[in-house]
This record gives C-alpha cells, structure tokens and sequence, in this order.
C-alpha cells in the first residue's frame, strides 16, 4: 500500500499543491467570476430600439383599423386571430431552420415555447367559454 502511494504521489505531483498555490489559484478565480459590466453604448442601443418598437406598434394598430374597414373584417378578428398567426410564423420558420441544422435544445425550446403559448391563450379560454355556454 505505502508503495503505491509513493508511486502515485511520484507520477501526479501536480494534483497536490500547498495551500499558497491554492489560495493563489482561489484569488485569481474570484477574479475571473466577477461580472462584466454592460456598456453605455449598449444601453443607449435598447433605449432606442425600445422607442422605435413603439413608434412603429403606433402604426401597426392604425394599419389593423384600416385593414378592418378595406377588407370588411371585424378588429377583433384580425387583431386576435389573424395577427398572432402571423407574428408567430417567423418563430416556426426559425424552428425549421434550427431543426435542420441539428439544433435540437433551440428546436425544442421554440417548440416549447410555442405549445404553452398556444395552451395558455387558446385552450384555456375555449374550455373556459364550452363551460359557461355550452355543454360539457
């Protein structure tokens, strides 16, 4: 036993250090966790982006009104139906795309994300509306 232990000590030297290495390596560790802070260019970028989505939601809602009065649909019909089909037909086209890359994790989440979207804003209040109105 004590000649394999000499032999061990012998051949991995390097997994024992004293305890300044350790502190050492400890120190520069800590150093390595810290952090980064996010620039200020980065956060003028978001604020920008953020104003400009909601300029341009200003004219998506005029555009539905329009749309509605041109194509003789209700506003309701095309602001709950016709435009959650649209706005999530780039989510399943990116789900395509990483599938076929052999993404599996991003696949999966879009998938994910998608069917409890569908299961929170569809079913629930369809089942909700069969129970109160119809019958069960």
């Amino acid at each position: 036993m004590p000649a394999i232990f000499l032999s061990n000590s012998k051949s991995q030297s390097n997994l024992y250090s004293s305890l300044d290495e350790v502190s050492e390596n400890d120190e520069e560790n800590s150093e390595e966790d810290e952090v980064p802070e996010i620039p200020m260019g980065s956060n003028r970028v978001a604020c920008c982006l953020t104003l400009w989505i909601s300029l341009l939601s200003g004219y998506l809602v005029d555009a539905i009104q329009g749309a509605s009065d041109s194509m003789n649909m209700p506003v309701s019909f095309i602001s709950v139906i016709l435009l959650p089909i649209v706005g999530n037909a780039a989510e399943h086209a990116s789900a395509i795309m990483f599938a076929m890359k052999d993404k599996l994790d991003i696949t999966l989440g879009v998938a994910i994300g998608s069917s409890t979207q569908i299961s929170m804003f569809v079913v629930r209040p369809y089942t909700l509306y069969r129970l109160w109105f119809g019958s069960v």
